[in-house]
């Protein structure tokens, strides 16, 4: 469980807090907004397409996402972790 980092999410109220990892409010504070875009989709033609996104989970931590697929199926998945579990915490819980 966790959100999809669109820029929207920093004017919910749910922006994450500072984590147990990281008390540095304001270093916490750039991470979540480079952490913070929209969804990136590119279509390349011939019903092939690539999506890009930063998923925040509900661990504390921000993975990148590249997907690739055509009409009928992915064709490729990479993930990355660029902030660890624990980086930050929500403030519900």
């Amino acid at each position: 469980m966790g959100r999809v980092g669109e820029p929207v999410l920093l004017q919910m109220g749910t922006y994450p807090q500072p984590g147990y990892l990281d008390d540095n409010a304001r270093a916490q504070d750039a991470a979540g907004r480079r952490f913070s875009a929209p969804p990136s989709f590119v279509d390349l033609g011939g019903g092939r397409f690539r999506l890009e996104f930063h998923y925040w989970t509900n661990e504390g931590a921000v993975e990148q996402w590249l997907l690739e697929g055509n009409s009928s199926a992915l064709t490729g998945a990479q993930a990355s972790m660029p902030a660890a579990p624990g980086s930050f915490q929500w403030p519900f819980g």
